[in-house]
Formats: C-alpha cells, sequence, structure tokens
C-alpha cells in the first residue's frame, strides 16, 4: 500500500486525533510493556505506537514496527529518536522473524485492512489476546 504525501500528512493528523491517542494510551496500558523487552507493532503506520513503546522498553530493550507501505515506514523512521526502534516494510500475514522471538506483539486499526483475516490471526495462545 502506497501514499502520497498528502495522504500520509492526513493519516498522520487521524492518529493525532484524541481517539486515537486515546486508544494508543489504552493500548499502553494494556500491553504493560517492561523495560528490556523484545516488542512488535504490526501496522505501526506513523509509527507513534511503536515511539511509545520504545519509551517503555529503554535501550535494553528492542521495539520493531512493520507496515506495508513504504513510505509509512520512511515516515517513521526519519521520526525515530531511539537506537532500539526500528520500522520495516512488511506483510502482516508473512512476518519476517522467528516465532517466538518478541515478547509482546500488538497490532491495533490493521485487521480490517487485511485480505486474509484467517491468516492474520494464527496465536501460538488466544489467551494472550487482549
Amino acid at each position: 500500500m502506497e501514499y502520497d504525501d498528502a495522504a500520509a500528512e492526513r493519516l498522520e493528523a487521524v492518529y493525532l486525533g484524541p481517539d486515537v491517542v486515546s486508544q494508543r494510551e489504552d493500548t499502553l496500558q494494556r500491553i504493560s510493556v517492561q523495560k528490556g523487552e523484545r516488542v512488535l507493532d504490526i501496522g505501526s503506520g506513523p509509527g507513534f505506537l511503536a515511539a511509545q513503546i520504545a519509551d517503555q522498553t529503554g535501550p535494553g530493550g528492542e521495539v520493531v514496527g512493520i507496515d506495508i507501505s513504504e513510505q509509512m515506514v520512511d515516515r517513521a523512521t526519519k521520526r525515530s529518536e531511539h537506537d532500539w526502534l526500528s520500522y520495516r516494510c512488511a506483510d502482516a500475514t508473512e512476518l519476517p522473524f522467528e516465532d517466538s522471538y518478541f515478547d509482546v506483539v500488538v497490532s491495533t486499526q490493521v485487521a480490517e485492512y487485511v485480505p486474509d483475516v484467517a491468516k492474520f490471526f494464527v496465536f501460538s495462545n488466544p489467551a494472550d489476546v487482549l
């Protein structure tokens, strides 16, 4: 999925709106990331959630945001302020990581855009889904 600059700016504005900011704060409380954890943000978009997660993990952790849009990955990467935070272009249904590599995996506002949602919702432990 590609965004031109105008579309990317509109999407970022939505992510800075009060509803999404509130959702992000709720998500951060629910996942309760600890210092030093490895966290994957699937569908990281402009990177706001991943950046806040990186604040929580600290430099002993690792946070990776993936998004299918190269333009969104580029924008999030340019905004990144932490060495332990990175962004990659990847498909949410074909993750380029070993199973169980991450301590926490989070994804918000993504499933509705995934063509094969059954492939997206594959969990090793369904009890871990919030």
